[in-house]
């Protein structure tokens, strides 16, 4: 015979019968809480799996979300909050991380607390009901994509500090490819990119470098980030990037202006950049094009003006493929199309006067 769990009160507390004559203390006078600690007790014992009532009936929404400024205005009231709870508290700590960083961070569980309840368990997080609710509200699929990878990165934290057994199933929007059209205003041009280079040295000498070395490899943001002195073969001119990439590692040439570079502060061994947080990374290479006066671009524009400028100087389709790492042709065929349009675009320009 199935036995039905139920949820009582006994002196204020709430407490879950679990079997027979069985019961178990929630430890909460909140009514609210109890129901989500209850609700997941019950989805666990339908999964046959057990239930860590201590870790996960201490952690909701609103505490995951709270700052260190927040917790310490509750500890001043005489309110007891575990900082340790605190993803954003966390993020807060950390020095390589930029503001605007932490700024989405706290955005992103803002929001997923307003369309869950600040009282819901982090277990009973609902990411379907959140990404309805944003749309609803008129965000468009490709920002509802960035909260997405956000709280991604906060629940591996979770994970990480056994508030979660496994990272909630978050499946994101599929991004529609860009017509060639919309690629070409992601395409820099020569006197663009001198004016990055140059306010991107201002900022910092090692900045400037992985700006340079990002332009005249092509790599992605990681790839060149997490450049290694032990891959780079200078002797025959040769680098190995994109063992975190997307498409496994590739050795390409060493052209003389990466060279120069990596030669100037030559270790037989290590990383040729601090360890930076790849956010903030793409966070100053905006600043960077503001500063340039070169609007609306992004730091992987580099890597598609790499590809771009490769095929208008008559590098043939396929070794621009095994360069930029790509998997399919048909990506780099894409670019092919760009340089078409550039070509019609400049085309135009012709007057006989």
């Amino acid at each position: 015979m199935s036995f039905d769990m139920r949820l009582f009160q006994k002196r204020g507390w709430y407490h879950a019968e679990i079997s027979r004559n069985k019961s178990r203390a929630l430890n909460t006078k909140d009514e609210q809480k109890a129901k989500a600690i209850f609700k997941a007790m019950e989805r666990a014992q339908l999964k046959g799996k057990l239930f860590d009532l201590e870790k996960v009936s201490r952690v909701t929404l609103s505490d995951f979300r709270r700052d260190a400024e927040e917790i310490e205005e509750l500890k001043e009231k005489g309110e007891y909050c575990n900082k340790e709870l605190s993803f954003i508290a966390y993020r807060e700590g950390l020095n390589d991380l930029s503001m605007e960083t932490i700024k989405k961070d706290k955005l992103s569980l803002k929001l997923l607390s307003e369309a869950n309840g600040g009282s819901t368990l982090l277990v009973s997080v609902d990411i379907e009901k959140f990404k309805s609710n944003r749309l609803t509200n008129g965000a468009k699929k490709i920002t509802i994509n960035g909260y997405l990878r956000h709280l991604k990165t906060a629940f591996k934290w979770a994970v990480e500090k056994g508030y979660l057994k496994k990272v909630p199933k978050i499946v994101m929007y599929k991004r529609l490819r860009k017509p060639e059209a919309a690629l070409l205003e992601h395409i820099l041009e020569p006197e663009e990119i001198k004016a990055f280079l140059r306010k991107a040295y201002k900022r910092g000498r090692d900045w400037g470098d992985y700006c340079l070395i990002t332009l005249y490899t092509g790599g992605r943001r990681l790839e060149s980030l997490d450049i290694e002195y032990q891959k780079s073969d200078f002797r025959n001119d040769k680098i190995t990037l994109g063992e975190t990439g997307k498409t496994g590692a590739r050795t390409i040439p060493i052209l003389r202006p990466v060279k120069v570079v990596l030669q100037r502060d030559k270790k037989d061994i290590g990383r040729k950049f601090p360890n930076w947080h790849p956010d903030t990374v793409s966070h100053w290479a905006q600043e960077t094009f503001k500063d340039a006066g070169v609007i609306g671009h992004k730091l992987h524009d580099l890597r598609h003006t790499c590809a771009t400028y490769l095929l208008k100087n008559k590098v043939p389709l396929e070794v621009v493929q095994r360069i930029m790492g790509h998997a399919n042709i048909s990506t780099t065929q894409i670019y092919a199309k760009v340089l078409d349009g550039i070509l019609q675009t400049e085309m135009k320009k012709l007057r006989f006067k």
